[in-house]
């Protein structure tokens, strides 16, 4: 297995050693060279990977969302000065503002090797996961409370999260600046939330809001809505503060496998291979041009050109990007803010991974099998496999 990645690179996030210049092609990440990637995740200066043995790998900047937001910023404004700074990497350490990490550095080794996460899941600078046993814990920011700790001091290690009663975790989901545990009962702690007459199946948070899929196949909003994400209208209702029952107007025989959500969009896959998204569309989370922008406050068919047979199997989402793995070892990806003054990682049309791949380096697509896709906010990471 190989690991690759492309976009920019500031902080380290890409994992290579190139003197942290950004790349328009996929490089390999020789370090994660023969090792079996199981989980890849990205955010805004960081990088995560989760090996199939349970460790996590961590590189690019420190989990802390203030500077790194406040950096990004700052190129936003002088995107000159973020060009200059990319190129010549001197600058960079002139400025003072190269603090990330491109090495990988094992998070917690030895509590991480005796627990074996078999999920994880990233907010805004903290990082959660769930073991075999039905235990999730957390590390990083917590200024909101937003690791369930019962404090809002930073963890610099991964602390056990105390649910009532001991209860098993199945999932963890966060969001920016919250999260969201689904037990194996299907209902949701420390701070207990039922779907009165409903088992949840699988929970998904963005940056304020999150949505629930339930046993039942029906799905639920909640939280902040200025965008139409929690599935209703937004023109009178900026919050949902109770759970909103989301119409998909699917077909009898019709229901969703997967969700994901990015900042303010969501995207569900169907048994029927049925991809539909709902939420922000400003930056082509509905995977084609806008003639003006209207959110979209219910669910709204993606069209992608899939070949015969193929269909999406799983879907991921961060910021304001989708993407959807499917059954022929391909992925797409789609969505995501222009930064054109500052970088070249704005491929908002919609991307076959494979195909970038294979032209990147050099080989047949027919070589190819992607495993996972890391979206982060200006640039990307894949795992893949080689057919021999």
């Amino acid at each position: 297995m190989k690991t690759f990645a492309r976009g920019l690179n500031f902080m380290g996030q890409l994992g290579i050693g190139n003197k942290n210049q950004n790349l328009q092609k996929f490089t390999e990440i020789e370090q994660l060279s023969g090792k079996n990637v199981s989980q890849l995740e990205a955010h805004f200066t960081q990088s995560y990977c989760r090996l199939d043995d349970g460790q996590i790998l961590h590189w690019g900047y420190v989990l802390d969302s203030l500077t790194t937001t406040r950096v990004l910023n700052y190129y936003k404004k002088s995107p000159k000065i973020s060009k200059l700074w990319q190129k010549y990497s001197f600058f960079g350490k002139t400025l003072g503002l190269r603090l990330g990490e491109w090495q990988m550095g094992l998070l917690n080794k030895e509590q991480i090797m005796k627990h074996q996460p078999n999920n994880i899941s990233i907010g805004g600078s903290f990082i959660m996961y769930t073991t075999d046993k039905g235990v999730a814990y957390g590390m990083g920011e917590n200024y909101k409370g937003q690791l369930g700790l019962g404090n809002n001091k930073f963890q610099f290690t991964f602390e056990p999260i105390q649910v009532p009663n001991n209860e098993k975790i199945k999932q963890v989901s966060a969001g920016f600046q919250h999260s969201v545990l689904v037990t194996v009962d299907f209902y949701n702690n420390p701070m207990r939330m039922i779907i009165k007459n409903e088992k949840i199946k699988k929970v998904s948070s963005g940056f304020h809001h999150s949505i629930y899929l339930c046993e039942s196949g029906n799905l639920y909003g909640l939280g902040f809505n200025s965008k139409g994400q929690c599935g209703t209208s937004n023109l009178n209702r900026l919050d949902c503060e109770d759970f909103q029952k989301i119409f998909t107007n699917l077909e009898d025989d019709e229901y969703i496998t997967d969700i994901a959500s990015g900042k303010s969009h969501n995207v569900f896959i169907t048994n029927k291979g049925g991809i539909y998204m709902f939420g922000a569309v400003k930056n082509y989370q509905l995977a084609r041009e806008q003639s003006f922008y209207i959110d979209i406050c219910s669910p709204t068919e993606v069209h992608l050109k899939l070949e015969d047979g193929e269909i999406p199997i799983k879907v991921k989402a961060n910021f304001d990007r989708s993407a959807v793995l499917t059954n022929f070892g391909n992925a797409y990806v789609w969505g995501g803010e222009s930064q054109e003054k500052i970088c070249l990682e704005n491929h908002y049309c919609i991307e076959n991974i494979k195909k970038s791949m294979a032209a990147d380096l050099g080989i047949s697509q027919d070589k190819i099998i992607v495993k996972d896709v890391g979206l982060g906010y200006l640039h990307t990471l894949v795992s893949l496999q080689l057919k021999q």
